[in-house]
């Protein structure tokens, strides 16, 4: 069998292969729990972070653990609070583990309808996108794993109901993605990335007036997470839960790090960056975003929606969070999981770029991740990767709105 035979089989039991994998990777995380150590990094703070609203105090700015004061929304309150109590008052670190194992499944799960979804949008999408490599490289992260099941961090919990808001835009459950996308952002506020790309997806679906309305539900919801800590103290709610301003150090980066500390932490560098992101953003949104509808001014004017296809909502998405991504002035290493299973999607998107080069500019940023600490060198390294794939997403056709002929997609 050649390596199409290999593809158009694949592609004919995606199921099959996609529940395989799932108990596979669970399997693996179970023997990863058991084999390998546990390292504490947050999760002790965690545990104290809401201990103290458990304890019937309500003011934001008295949540605090060993590492510093409480900088998560509500959601992250109350999500670790049952966790709190479901691991004997976060004294159970196994069970936790567990749990986290579980969420871990449930993201891939949710990844593997959301690529199926985009194969099925794509003419040939079983070529374009092959599903073994899709299945592979969605569960091939050493650093990922870890991120899960070893460190805890809440980043996880956050990126699996984000994916949750996408796959509800595939089936065409956008007031649900709102619900759930907001959730996300009330769990770490890293979701935001993501936002720009889906109020542009937002008003190409419903129209203008439409978008803001369905905007408020991430509004609203914020607002009702939040209450009980707003009556209590709003000022203080705000300027923790979502402290934009937070100053990270330059010991744990892994990008920008080969730049020395003090320009580092310059307002400089911080406002540049800034200004990039949001300058790459407008360029987006004046062309390769809006180019079917005549520009941005077009489409706010002409208030109008239509369905938009799975490849193309996935395609706006990607790419709002990793223009984040690359502009972001400091990346942990928990925060891979922002992006690493995005990328499959956005190297695949990528036409002409040899399938090796894809395997292995994926390979390079795994092991950059997996480099403990990060050195000024892998820093310079991952930047220089994230622009290059920035300016090839941006020279690449844009992904459109079209829908896939059903009569040629379906393999004979």
């Amino acid at each position: 069998m050649n390596l199409d035979g290999i593809h158009r089989f694949c592609h004919q039991h995606y199921g099959v292969l996609a529940a395989a994998f799932v108990i596979t990777e669970f399997l693996a995380n179970i023997l990863i729990i058991q084999k390998i150590p546990y390292t504490e990094i947050d999760w002790v703070a965690y545990m104290q972070e809401v201990g103290g609203y458990l304890s019937g105090d309500w003011d934001y700015t008295h949540l605090k653990g060993d590492t510093g004061p409480l900088v998560y929304p509500g959601g992250f309150v109350y999500i670790f609070s049952i966790l709190k109590f479901a691991t004997d008052d976060g004294k159970n670190i196994q069970k936790a583990q567990y749990f986290f194992a579980v969420i871990y499944c449930v993201m891939i799960s949710v990844l593997f309808i959301i690529y199926r979804k985009v194969q099925l949008s794509m003419e040939q999408g079983w070529k374009k996108m092959p599903t073994l490599y899709m299945l592979v490289l969605i569960c091939a992260s050493r650093r990922i794993h870890s991120i899960f099941v070893l460190r805890l961090f809440n980043d996880t919990i956050a990126m699996t109901l984000l994916y949750l808001a996408i796959l509800s835009l595939l089936i065409d459950r956008w007031s649900l993605c709102c619900v759930l996308f907001s959730f996300a952002i009330s769990v770490k506020m890293n979701i935001l990335l993501f936002l720009p790309g889906l109020l542009v997806l937002l008003t190409k679906r419903f129209g203008f007036v439409d978008a803001v309305g369905r905007s408020l539900i991430i509004v609203a919801v914020q607002f009702v997470l939040a209450a009980p800590f707003l009556m209590v103290n709003a000022p203080g709610y705000m300027n923790k839960a979502f402290e934009f301003g937070r100053e990270f150090f330059h010991v744990w980066t892994v990008n920008y790090k080969f730049l020395p500390e003090h320009i580092f932490l310059s307002k400089t560098l911080s406002i540049s960056l800034l200004l990039a992101h949001l300058g790459t953003l407008i360029f987006y949104g004046f062309t390769k975003w809006t180019r079917e509808e005549g520009g941005p001014f077009a489409l706010i004017l002409s208030n109008k929606g239509a369905p938009l296809t799975a490849r193309h909502i996935v395609s706006i998405l990607f790419v709002s969070n990793f223009i984040g991504i690359v502009f972001a002035r400091s990346l942990h290493y928990q925060f891979y999981v922002w992006y690493y299973h995005t990328l499959p999607f956005l190297l695949w998107s990528i036409p002409y770029l040899p399938t090796i080069v894809r395997f292995a500019i994926i390979a390079c940023i795994e092991v950059i991740w997996n480099v403990y600490p990060s050195r000024p060198e892998t820093s310079l390294t991952l930047t220089i990767i994230h622009l290059l794939l920035l300016v090839l997403i941006t020279i690449s056709p844009t992904i459109t709105n079209k829908q896939a002929p059903t009569k040629k997609y379906h393999i004979e």
